[in-house]
Parts: structure tokens; sequence; C-alpha cells
């Protein structure tokens, strides 16, 4: 629903509801949908690259067995205790550091999409379901049920691995696995993007009314190409609680702040763009919080004219007004 346009004077003025109907023509957002007064994303991703993802084959001692022992030595056994399928793996786990998973080539900047439906019986599991040879994902404590874990992250590695089962415990721990999997996202689907036709903004995005831990949202600016983004600037919430501010450069990553920021469903992203410096607000009001003043010069981000938003999850769900003005 258009708020301002032209008509009311303000030419270069775009505002527009979040979530209360479909995104306007204005939009390059195919991925993108509005379902109970939200809108949330579901980005494009590429083939599977687990090799067994229903866990169907049981552990042997190949390279494309279904399960792999990355460290440690868990006693590994097919289960009858299945989340799909008619088997699933169940590794019983002895004190100490133990990583069970799969270790995959990764493209160095790509973002990934990792998952697993893990029961835990018992201790205090903790789990890491992406390792890129550099950085972990965020890690939590296993249900007692079998849920459903989701990671999104950015490869910092070529060679990285899904750590399905990553534990410090003091004690020994039983836990099921079933239905894992990993896969590359299509980084164009990740950004719903509007044509302001300035690079110079002052950008107010809608609130991220539900958060995923694992994943990110927040904001894009100066995107190139909606359809093969290689130069933009993101600033977003991690998944483990702060806010990043990035910038991509012909497609390579330089991480330019990260600053502890615990997410709230009432705070949203600001931002004021002016030539070189790039200011990133979030917080209850609009540029009430600053998170930091970054400098991006680059010839091949400095003057793009896309802004919008980002996010790398279903889960993650977007409502409120969206903002881009002309740079005050």
């Amino acid at each position: 629903m258009l708020l301002n346009n032209a008509a009311l004077g303000f030419p270069r003025v775009i505002r527009e509801m979040i979530g209360g109907a479909p995104l306007s023509s204005r939009w390059y957002a195919p991925t993108w949908s509005v379902a109970g007064g939200v809108l949330l994303n579901t980005p494009t991703l590429g083939a599977e690259l687990f090799p067994d993802p229903g866990l169907e084959g049981g552990y042997t001692a190949g390279l494309n067995d279904s399960l792999a022992i990355l460290s440690g030595a868990p006693t590994v056994s097919q289960s009858a205790d299945v989340h799909g399928g008619s088997k699933a793996q169940q590794a019983i786990c002895s004190a100490g550091a133990i990583h069970i998973g799969h270790t995959r080539t990764l493209t160095l900047g790509a973002w990934y999409v990792s998952s697993a439906w893990v029961k835990r019986v018992g201790g205090g599991m903790q789990r890491s379901l992406f390792y890129d040879g550099t950085n972990y994902s965020l890690s939590i404590v296993f249900s007692g049920d079998y849920s459903n874990y989701v990671v999104t992250q950015r490869a910092t590695n070529t060679s990285g691995s899904n750590r399905f089962i990553q534990t410090f415990d003091a004690t020994a721990v039983t836990l099921t696995l079933d239905d894992v999997s990993l896969s590359e996202m299509v980084m164009s689907s990740a950004f719903a993007t509007i044509n302001a036709r300035q690079s110079n903004v002052n950008l107010i995005a809608p609130l991220i009314s539900t958060f995923t831990t694992g994943t990110q949202a927040g904001i894009v600016l100066r995107l190139d190409s909606p359809s093969n983004p290689t130069n933009f600037v993101i600033a977003y919430c991690d998944g483990a609680g702060n806010v990043k501010i990035e910038k991509c450069v012909n497609g390579t990553y330089t991480t330019l702040s990260t600053v502890a920021a615990a997410y709230g469903a009432t705070k949203y992203f600001s931002a004021k763009a002016n030539g070189s410096s790039i200011s990133i607000y979030y917080g209850t009001t609009n540029f009430g919080t600053l998170i930091a003043t970054v400098t991006v010069s680059d010839a091949t981000v400095v003057n793009n004219t896309r802004h919008g938003l980002f996010s790398t999850y279903s889960g993650n769900q977007f409502a409120g007004v969206f903002s881009v003005v002309p740079y005050a």
C-alpha cells in the first residue's frame, strides 16, 4: 500500500506498508511473500550437498557415509526412532569434545542453509549445524523431542563441515539424528530491493517482528544488480546476539563492524548513507540507537541506487513501514 508518492509532491520519497499487502511492482523480490500480515522470504536453494540426507544408509567408514566422525569416538548405529523414512542415526557420545557430521568443499563468500532433526536423550548436548573451517554457528542445547534446527551462515573458509553434533559435556549423552541438509543459497533471493534512483538516502526499515536465532535479517544498501548481486552493503542481526555491518565488493565480503545488540520485536533498522559514510541504527526509534558509522568508498558500491531488505530464512518476518528519502 503506497502511503506517499509523486502526486503528493515528493517525487523521490518512497514509503510503503510492509506486510499489510503484497509488495508493489516497484520491488524486485521474487521469493518474498505476504502471509498473515507479515512479509517473509523463502530463499532459493541450490542442490543438496549431503550424500544421504534421510540417513537411511547407515554409518560406515567412507567419504559418502550418512555420517562421519569428525573428532572424538562416539558409538554410531542405526535407529528405528525416526523423524522421516525408515531409519535414523543414533549416537552415544562419551564425555569431552565430539563432532559428527560431514566435511564439504564450500564456495568462499557463499551463504549456506544447514538443518537437521535432532532428539536428545539426557545430557546437555550442544549443536553446531555449520562450521566453515573458521567460524562455528551458534550452539544451543538440543531438545528432548525431535526438533528441527536451522542455521544460515556465510562461508569464510573453503573447507567446511556440517557439525550436526558438537558436545563439550562432562557426561555421556545419547541422541538421534534424521533428515539432515546442507545447501547453498542463491544470493539474489536473499534481497528485496527498490530502485530509489539515488545513492545518498535515509532509510527506515519495518520491524523484524519475528526473528529466528541462528539466521540473519536486516537491510541492504547500494545494491548493484538484483539478479546478480556482487556489490552492496548489508546490516543485519547475525543470529548470535550481534548487529553486523559488511560490504561486498566484487563478491568479496569485508566485515566493517560487529556490535552486541539484542534482538527485539519492537526494534528496527534505519540508515543514513551519504557519500562514503554510512551510519547504521538499530533501536525502537528512527535513527535513535547508533550501531556504527562506517566508510565505504569503493567505486562499485558508492553510487548504487537499490536499497531494501535482507533475510536468509522464512522464519524471519517484517511488518511496518518501509521508507527511503533523499539524504538529509
